[in-house]
C-alpha cells in the first residue's frame, strides 16, 4: 500500500451550534468562510457530512450553501422519532441510585455536571453523533482514496499546512495513521494572511490509510474523550495521557493491534468558535472550554426534549388530568349520560363550599418555633419514652399513630396536616366541579382557599416544612426530612390552580405571588438539610420527593430542575425494586400491602410527568433487571391473597384498581378477580388520602396505551418513497397532495411497527399524520429536464438504501413505494405475522383513474406498478453510498424483474393473498404520463373497469382515499 500513489479525501463533519460553547450561526459562518477562502488542495477531494442538525432552517441553509458551491456531502438527518426512543443512561453509575446518594451530593458543581452529562450519554450520542459521523465518513472515504481525513467541521487547511501534511506523509508512507496537531485562531481572517504563524499544540485530527483497521469508538460521547479514546489506543503521546477518568466514564478499550503505527504530519487550523475567552491557549481557557461544552450538551438535550419531544408547551396546561378526556366526559355528562362519578364530585363540591378557606394560623397549638405561620405537625409514629420522666427523646412505634396525627380526627385541628389536606382535596374538587358545570361559585371558593393559605401575608403558610413530623427531644425540636411527604399531594393541587386560572378567578397578581411562594418552597426543598435528607431516601419518601420537585418545577417552568428530577427518579428504580418486581424497602414495614401500593402509586404519577417530557420510565430496565412493569405485575399478583406479614390496619383491596387501570396494558396479568372491572368509571373515585390515590383518579385520564416508538429498538418494516423535485413537477401542489394521500394510507396500517424514508430535494409541505417520516435531502442536483426524472428516482432509491445501511438495522422488510399509491391496511401486519425472511409480491391489486374516478382489477399488478414487492434485506445488503450498485438492494431496478432478482439470490417472493394495493393513474404527475405513455393506463382502466356498485362500495370502504 505504501507504493500506491497518494490520493486524499477530506470530510468535514458539520454539526450543531451548542450554546454556550459556540455562538449561534457560527457553524454556518465558518462553513461559508472555508468555501470562499480555503485553497484547492492538491490530490485531495473535499466532501462534507451534514450531521444531525436540529434546527431545520439552519440545516436547509447549510445544505443550500454546499449546493451553491457544488460541494458533495453525506446527509445524516435528525429524526425526532429515532431520538424519542432513546432514554437516560443511569446504568453508567456503578452504585445503584447514584443520583440520590451522599456520594453524588458531596461532588463539586463541576463533577455533578459531568455526572449528569454522563446520564445524557445515549441522547448525546444520537444528537451529536460525533464518532458515528466520523466512521461513516471513514468508511465512505476508503472507497475513494488512499488517505481519508474524517475531520471536524471547524478545520481550515492553508496551502502551507497542506504542503507540510503531504510532505510528512510522503516521508513515512508505510505508516497507517497520522496525527495532525491543531492551532486555534481567534480571528478567521488570520488564515488568509501570508504572515500567519501557527502554534499547533491542540488535540490532533487523524488521517487514516485505506488499509487501517481502527475506527472511532461510538460508545464514547461528544465532549468526553470521543477522539482521544482512539488516540489512546494508537499510543499517540500527548497531554491527554495525564487525563483521568471519572467513575461514570466509559471504560477504555485495550490497545490497538496497530499501536505505534502512526506519525505526525503538518498542522491544521481550528477556526473561531465565537467565544474568545474559550479559545486561548491556557489551562484556564482549557478548563472553561470543558465546562462550557458540558453545559452546552446538557442545555441542548434539555431544549430538544422540551421543544421537540415534550407533549406540553406551558406550565399552565393540565399535567395529570387530560383536557381532551375531560371535555369528552363533560360532553357526556351534559348530554344526560348517567355518570355517578360526576354526581359524587358535585356532592363533594357542595360540601366543600360549606368549609371556610383554611390557614395555618387556625391551628390550636404553636409549633416549636412559636411562629403561627409555620406549618406544624408531630411525627405520627413517635411517642413519649415511658422509661424517661420527661418522655424525651421520643421513641418510634411503627404503625401506631399519635392522637391528632390521623387525618380528620377531632384532635387534628391542633396541627396543620388535616388543614393542608383539605386545601388540596377541596381545591381539586371545586376546580373539577366548575369545569363540569361552569358555575363560578366553585372556582371562586377554590381561589379564596389559595389566597388565604398561600398568598395573604397575614395568613399564608411560610414556604417550608421545618416543623413537619417533629420528634420531640431530637434535632432541636425541628422536624425530620420524613415530614416533607406531607406536602406530597401538591402535584394534583397544581392542576386545580390551572383550572382556576382557566376560570379567570385568580387575579394575576395573586398568581404571581403564589408562584413566588412555590419558588421559595422549591428552593427550600432542594437546599435545606431536610430537603437534602429526603432526596437521599431510598423508599417511598424518595419517590414522593421527586414527584413534588417535578410537579412544582413543571408549574414554574424550571426545566433544569425538572429534568434532573426525572433522571434521578429513573436512577432510583434499581434501589427500590427487586428483579422480580418486589419492593424490599416497603416489605419490611408493618403494613407492607399499604406501602407497596402507596409507593407504586407515586411512581405511576412520576411516569406521567416524565412521559409528558419524552421519557418513558416504563421502558427502563436496570442492570439487574428491575423495572416498573415487573413491579406492577408483582403487586397485582397479590390481589386477593394474604400478604406475607401481619397487617395492623385493614387493607382496602380496591387500591389495586388505580394501578390496574393506569399502568400500561402489557403490565396487566390475566387475573380473573371480580374487582378488576372492565371500566374505570365503575370503580370508586375517592380513597383515603394516606393511600396516595389522587381524588377522582378515574376522571380526565385515558387508558394507558404504550407508545411503541419507545419499545422497538428498530423498526421491522421500512417504506422508501422517492419524491419528485419541485422544479421538474408540472404541478407541485398535486405532487404533495398525492404524497399526502399515500401517507394517509400508511397511517391506517393496523401494525404501526414501521418507519418511512422520504428522499427529496426539499421538505414537502404535507401532513405526516403522526407517522415516523424521515426526510433525506438529496446531495445531488435536481433533474434538469423530464428525461432525467427516471435517473433521479433511481438515485433517491439508492439514497434510501444508503441511509438504511448507515442506520445499523440488522435486518428488515423493505418496500419501494411511489408517492401516489395506496395500500391495504393489513399489509404490514400480514407480512410481519408470516415473516418468511424472503419477501412478498403483490400479484393482484387495483388501478384507479383519478380524473375519471374509474377503478379496475389488475391481476398482474407487479407488471404495472413499482409498488409491488416487499423485500427482505440484511444490513450488509444495502449500498455503501448512492453510487454503489454492487449489492442486493441495488439489483431491484425494474419492477418487472423483481421476481427474477429475488429468486437469483435464493429469496423467492411469496405472493400475497388478496388485492393489497392501488396504483393511481391519470392524476397529471405519473412518470409514464410525462413520457407520453399514460394513455395506455387510462385505456386499461376503462376497458376493465368495475361497474358493480356494491363492489365499488366495498372497495371504497377498504380504500377511503379513493373516489
Amino acid at each position: 500500500m505504501d507504493k500506491v500513489e497518494d490520493t486524499f479525501v477530506l470530510y468535514r463533519i458539520i454539526g450543531n451550534d451548542l450554546y454556550p460553547r459556540h455562538r449561534k450561526g457560527q457553524t454556518r459562518e465558518n462553513l461559508k468562510f472555508v468555501l470562499e477562502n480555503e485553497p484547492k488542495l492538491e490530490d485531495c477531494e473535499k466532501r462534507w457530512v451534514v450531521n444531525r442538525i436540529i434546527d431545520r432552517e439552519e440545516e436547509e441553509a447549510i445544505i443550500k450553501l454546499l449546493q451553491e458551491h457544488n460541494q458533495k456531502y453525506i446527509h445524516l438527518p435528525f429524526y425526532e422519532g429515532e431520538y424519542q426512543r432513546i432514554g437516560w443512561d443511569t446504568n453508567c453509575f456503578k452504585k445503584p441510585g447514584f443520583l440520590a446518594t451522599k456520594e453524588f451530593e458531596n461532588l463539586n458543581a463541576e463533577q455533578k455536571n459531568n455526572a449528569i452529562a454522563a446520564a445524557y450519554r445515549l441522547k448525546n450520542n444520537y444528537v451529536m453523533n460525533v464518532n458515528g459521523a466520523r466512521n461513516i465518513a471513514l468508511r465512505d472515504g476508503k472507497m475513494r482514496a488512499k488517505w481519508v481525513l474524517p475531520w471536524d467541521g471547524n478545520c481550515f487547511i492553508t496551502s502551507s499546512a497542506w504542503d507540510e501534511i503531504r510532505k510528512d506523509i510522503g516521508k513515512s508512507p508505510y505508516l497507517k495513521y497520522f496525527a495532525v496537531p491543531m492551532a486555534r485562531v481567534l480571528d478567521n481572517s488570520q488564515l488568509v494572511s501570508e504572515n500567519f504563524t501557527p502554534t499547533p499544540v491542540e488535540e490532533p485530527q487523524l488521517i487514516f490509510r485505506r488499509d487501517s483497521k481502527e475506527e472511532f469508538n461510538e460508545r464514547f460521547p461528544y465532549g468526553r474523550r470521543d477522539k482521544v479514546e482512539l488516540i489512546w489506543r494508537l499510543g499517540i503521546p500527548g497531554k491527554w495521557d495525564k487525563w483521568k477518568d471519572e467513575p461514570w466514564d466509559q471504560v477504555r478499550s485495550s490497545k490497538s493491534a496497530e499501536e505505534g503505527q502512526f506519525g505526525f504530519a503538518g498542522w491544521v487550523a481550528r477556526m473561531f468558535s465565537g467565544k474568545k475567552v474559550l479559545e486561548k491557549d491556557t489551562k484556564q481557557s482549557f478548563k472553561q472550554r470543558g465546562l462550557a461544552r458540558t453545559e452546552a450538551i446538557i442545555n441542548t438535550i434539555r431544549a430538544i426534549d422540551r421543544e421537540k419531544i415534550a407533549k406540553r408547551k406551558s406550565g399552565r396546561e393540565l399535567l395529570f388530568y387530560q383536557m381532551d378526556i375531560l371535555e369528552e366526559e363533560k360532553s357526556m355528562f351534559l348530554d344526560g349520560a348517567e355518570m355517578p362519578l360526576i354526581t359524587r364530585l358535585l356532592d363533594d363540591a357542595e360540601e366543600a363550599l360549606t368549609r371556610e378557606p383554611y390557614s395555618v394560623t387556625d391551628k390550636k397549638s404553636l409549633p416549636p418555633s412559636g411562629i403561627i405561620n409555620d406549618y406544624w405537625h408531630p411525627a405520627p409514629y413517635w411517642w413519649p419514652n415511658k422509661k424517661k420522666n420527661d418522655g424525651l427523646p421520643y421513641v418510634r412505634r411503627d404503625g401506631r399513630r399519635v392522637p391528632g396525627t390521623k387525618l380528620y380526627e377531632p384532635e387534628s385541628d391542633k396541627y396543620d396536616r388535616t388543614r393542608l389536606q383539605r386545601v388540596f382535596d377541596d381545591s381539586i374538587t371545586l376546580a373539577l366541579a366548575w369545569f363540569f358545570t361552569g358555575k363560578k361559585k366553585y372556582a371562586e371558593h377554590g381561589s379564596r382557599i389559595l389566597y388565604r393559605f398561600f398568598v395573604n401575608p397575614a395568613t399564608k403558610m411560610n414556604p417550608h416544612l421545618k416543623y413537619a413530623q417533629v420528634r420531640k427531644g431530637r434535632n432541636n425540636n425541628q422536624g425530620t426530612s420524613k415530614g416533607i411527604i406531607e406536602m406530597k399531594d401538591i402535584y394534583f393541587y397544581l392542576d386545580a390552580v390551572r383550572l382556576f386560572c382557566k376560570a379567570n378567578t385568580i387575579p394575576e397578581e395573586h398568581l404571581v405571588l403564589f408562584k413566588g411562594w412555590l419558588s421559595s418552597y422549591l428552593d427550600w426543598l432542594i437546599n435545606s438539610p431536610q430537603g437534602k435528607g429526603e432526596r437521599l431516601s431510598d423508599n417511598n419518601h424518595g419517590t414522593y420527593y421527586d414527584l413534588q420537585v417535578a410537579a412544582i418545577s413543571d408549574f414554574l417552568e424550571d426545566y433544569p430542575v425538572l429534568f434532573e428530577a426525572i433522571v434521578r427518579a429513573q436512577s432510583r428504580i434499581e434501589t427500590q425494586f427487586a428483579p422480580d418486581g418486589a419492593q424490599p424497602k416497603e416489605l419490611v414495614r408493618t403494613q407492607p400491602a399499604h406501602y407497596c401500593c402507596f409507593n407504586l402509586q407515586g411512581w405511576i404519577y412520576m411516569t406521567e410527568i416524565a412521559e409528558r417530557y419524552g421519557t418513558d420510565l416504563w421502558a427502563y430496565q436496570s442492570r439487574k433487571g428491575s423495572n416498573l412493569i415487573k413491579a406492577v405485575q408483582w403487586l397485582l399478583s397479590h390481589a386477593g391473597k394474604k400478604w406475607p406479614d401481619k397487617l395492623i390496619d385493614e387493607f382496602d383491596e380496591e387500591r389495586y384498581l388505580p394501578i390496574w387501570f393506569y399502568a400500561p396494558q402489557e403490565s396487566r396479568l390475566k387475573l380473573k378477580k371480580p374487582f378488576f372491572h372492565r371500566s374505570k368509571y365503575s370503580v370508586k373515585t375517592r380513597f383515603f388520602p394516606h393511600d396516595g390515590v389522587r381524588p377522582y383518579w378515574n376522571i380526565g385520564k385515558a387508558e394507558v396505551k404504550r407508545n411503541y416508538k419507545f419499545v422497538n429498538k428498530h423498526p421491522s418494516f421500512v417504506f422508501g418513497i422517492p419524491l419528485r423535485a419541485k422544479t421538474v413537477s408540472k404541478d407541485w401542489k398535486k405532487v404533495c397532495e398525492n404524497l399526502e394521500t399515500t401517507l394517509y394510507s400508511l397511517s391506517r396500517q393496523k401494525n404501526k411497527n414501521f418507519v418511512i424514508y422520504l428522499a427529496a430535494h426539499e421538505y414537502p409541505p404535507v401532513n405526516y399524520f403522526g407517522l415516523d417520516v424521515r426526510v433525506l435531502l438529496a446531495p445531488f442536483p435536481v433533474p434538469k429536464n423530464i428525461k432525467e426524472i427516471g435517473r433521479d428516482k433511481g438515485r433517491k432509491k439508492q439514497m434510501i438504501g444508503t441511509a438504511l445501511r448507515q442506520s445499523g438495522y440488522e435486518s428488515l422488510y423493505y418496500m419501494h413505494l411511489d408517492a401516489d399509491d395506496i395500500l391495504d391496511p393489513s399489509l404490514v401486519e400480514t407480512v410481519l405475522k408470516d415473516d418468511n425472511k424472503r419477501g412478498y409480491l403483490i400479484t393482484k391489486g387495483y388501478m384507479y383513474d383519478v380524473r375519471n374516478k374509474l377503478i379496475a382489477r389488475c391481476n398482474s399488478f407487479w407488471r404495472k406498478s413499482g409498488s409491488c414487492a416487499i423485500m427482505y434485506f440484511k444490513k450488509d445488503e444495502f449500498p455503501l453510498h448512492y453510487k454503489d450498485r454492487n449489492n442486493y438492494f441495488s439489483k431491484f431496478v425494474r419492477h418487472k424483474n423483481f421476481k427474477t432478482v429475488a429468486e437469483e439470490y435464493g429469496r423467492k417472493l411469496e405472493p400475497l393473498t388478496g388485492r393489497m394495493a392501488v396504483y393511481m393513474v391519470n392524476h397529471g404527475e405519473n412518470t409514464r404520463k410525462y413520457r407520453g405513455k399514460g394513455n395506455r393506463q387510462q385505456a386499461y382502466v376503462k376497458k376493465n373497469q368495475i361497474k358493480n356498485r356494491r363492489r365499488i362500495q366495498k372497495i371504497r370502504k377498504r380504500f377511503p382515499e379513493l373516489f
